[in-house]
């Protein structure tokens, strides 16, 4: 049966052919699955020439749209026998008769190009509801049912809402209002010495050199020191090393009196604390002392008294 359809087939395309030497087209039949489908129903197509050499082949459409007719898959189809083949799957999608002539095939024969026109292509396409869908089966859609709004509640809610709102900016401005009215009370700044001398005397109170914690005795001690002179004389000694702030006083404008005291002592925390030097609890009480009485030198002079102030008083 497979070789009559194929003798027919190649009986039909070689008068096709001759046919059409003219337009240089070659019309040949085409393999439908379907003849009838609904709108979207996939259809596979094959389409065969018999070869004049072992070179012709077919080449098919893209899969794309092609107007109402979608093409879904195309790819070359295994020879069989002396035929060339090209299969493909497509969708349609307008309503009637559609024809597969649009779909563009080609025939490479003997090195040029022969354009190829499916001769049956002829597929009916139908709706795919039924025809009762259509008439009295269908009702036809109801007008909006209307719903009552009860108005008045909704206006009663509104002024509700609008009344939390108002009380709730009341509220917000007579807060701010007591803020703004707060007076700000500026304490007055703890000059240096002072605030030094009291650290110096809570290390005192600590008494860590006798617990034992020589290193953190020192530490403290190095710190306090080195705040002082950095608020006292304006020089950077709490971030700087004791090297750094040698040379630092080197270029101040204003300088402490009696700097050896101030390095030796921090030399010593330098000592303790870098060095794991243990001074001894004595030497650790005579330093905080050292300190202590370094800061009292270093106290700022009180102003003097104008001259008609002195001459009135003698």
């Amino acid at each position: 049966m497979k070789r009559i359809l194929l003798t027919l087939i190649t009986l039909s395309a070689a008068i096709s052919a001759e046919a059409a030497d003219n337009a240089d087209t070659l019309t040949v039949p085409a393999h439908l699955s379907k003849l009838e489908v609904q709108v979207g129903e996939r259809v596979h197509v094959r389409v065969a020439v018999p070869k004049a050499s072992s070179d012709d082949r077919i080449v098919g459409p893209l899969p794309k749209d092609y107007g109402a007719i979608q093409v879904l898959k195309s790819e070359e189809s295994p020879a069989e026998g002396d035929s060339a083949a090209w299969e493909l799957d497509v969708a349609l999608f307008d309503l009637g008769e559609q024809n597969l002539r649009q779909l563009p095939f080609q025939l490479s024969q003997a090195g040029k190009i022969v354009p190829l026109t499916v001769s049956n292509g002829r597929i009916a396409v139908t709706a795919t509801l039924p025809d009762t869908a259509t008439g009295a089966s269908l009702r036809d859609v109801k007008p909006p049912l209307p719903v009552p709004i009860r108005w008045r509640w909704a206006r009663v809610f509104t002024a509700l809402a609008l009344l939390a709102l108002a009380i709730a900016f009341l509220v917000w401005l007579l807060r701010r209002r007591k803020t703004e009215e707060i007076p700000v009370i500026e304490l007055p700044a703890i000059p240096p010495e002072e605030a030094a001398l009291r650290a110096l005397r809570e290390l005192e109170d600590a008494a860590l050199a006798a617990r034992g914690r020589r290193t953190e005795h020192y530490v403290r001690l190095s710190g306090i020191l080195r705040e002082y002179v950095e608020k006292r004389f304006r020089v950077p000694a709490v971030e700087s090393t004791t090297s750094e702030l040698r040379h630092a006083f080197l270029r101040a404008t204003r300088t402490p009196a009696d700097t050896d005291t101030l390095f030796e002592v921090l030399d010593m925390s330098d000592l303790v604390k870098f060095a794991r030097y243990d001074p001894g609890v004595d030497t650790a009480r005579s330093d905080l002392e050292r300190a202590k009485v370094w800061v009292e030198r270093n106290r700022p002079a009180e102003m003097p008294l104008p001259q008609e102030a002195v001459h009135a008083a003698g």
